[in-house]
């Protein structure tokens, strides 16, 4: 999303009061980008992280989403999921070496989000994480068919105030939060390499809080029927959140930091979340999800919603 898009740090800007500065020795140890020389007009980079497949309530997913919800086609993805379950997403992932023409060499570009006009230094980010529960499969164009997602709230690193900015510009609200670890997709339990965790904190009423626990392990076990093609089409839906600008953003499954030994990587686990990371106190107790590291462009300006939508 444009959160994505703008993680191009704004030169001279100021950080919000009571957050850390970012650590300057940072580095992520995420794959470069395969795909800037092949979409030298959009943005580019790499998404890695930790995709999970959250079960919630039908019904009261109903009550929240303001569409209709394309229920056919989940069940069609996953023929053996719960018929009173909607599969929601929730993306706890890392933005790394994000490209423009093909180069990360500093420079100016106006970025161009609805009515939101952004100059801002063009640089390489390495280190910026976000976190989100979104609800895919939405029929924002009410033809019946095409699936849109939806979010209202994103968890994402203070040192990027061009990233609130422009996911704002979407409609989306926006929490400054500081990660665990603070520079790389997940974090891996000591002597347990199989085990991974990420964990996002918040202030609320000037304490830093807890919001949002990931701990996941590595499993051969069969899991869910279809989750990878879930999750892979899930990712790759239009993003909306009031339905004004849309952001379109495919996810490449299929380069070289998605294969053979960086294919996706089943895993299984426990997401804790509170407010504002969620709408409620929530524990989801063996979820399913996958860890992966994919390519994605952006194509931008990004549309109004309504351009998307098909004409009969």
């Amino acid at each position: 999303m444009l959160g994505v898009l703008c993680l191009f740090l704004l030169s001279g800007h100021g950080f919000p009061h009571g957050l850390l500065r970012p650590r300057q020795d940072c580095v992520s140890p995420s794959q470069p980008n395969p795909i800037a020389d092949q979409y030298p007009n959009s943005i580019t980079g790499t998404v890695n992280g930790t995709l999970v497949l959250i079960p919630m309530s039908l019904e009261a997913v109903r009550q929240i989403i303001p569409h209709p919800i394309l229920v056919d086609a989940y069940r069609t993805i996953l023929p053996g999921f719960p018929k009173d379950k909607y599969p929601a997403l929730l993306q706890s992932v890392q933005d790394h070496d994000l490209r423009f023409n093909g180069s990360s060499v500093p420079g100016v570009v106006d970025f161009t989000v609805g009515s939101l006009l952004v100059a801002t230094p063009l640089i390489s980010s390495n280190r910026s994480q976000r976190s989100s529960f979104e609800y895919p499969f939405v029929d924002l164009s009410g033809d019946g068919r095409t699936a849109y997602r939806w979010a209202v709230t994103q968890l994402i690193t203070p040192d990027r105030p061009i990233a609130r900015g422009g996911s704002e510009a979407y409609g989306t609200t926006v929490h400054d939060t500081q990660f665990d670890p603070p520079c790389e997709a997940y974090g891996t339990v000591a002597d347990n390499s199989s085990t991974t965790y990420f964990k996002g904190s918040v202030q609320i009423d000037g304490i830093w809080t807890q919001v949002l626990s990931l701990s996941f392990k590595t499993t051969n076990e069969s899991g869910i029927a279809g989750l990878s093609d879930f999750i892979e089409n899930a990712v790759s839906q239009p993003f909306f959140s009031d339905g004004d600008i849309c952001d379109v953003q495919p996810r490449l499954f299929n380069t070289s930091i998605s294969q053979r030994l960086f294919r996706p990587r089943k895993v299984k686990g426990t997401v804790k979340a509170l407010p504002p990371a969620h709408p409620d106190e929530s524990v989801w107790e063996q979820v399913w999800g996958v860890q992966v590291d994919t390519a994605m462009v952006e194509f931008w300006p990004s549309p109004r919603c309504a351009e998307l939508f098909p004409t009969f």
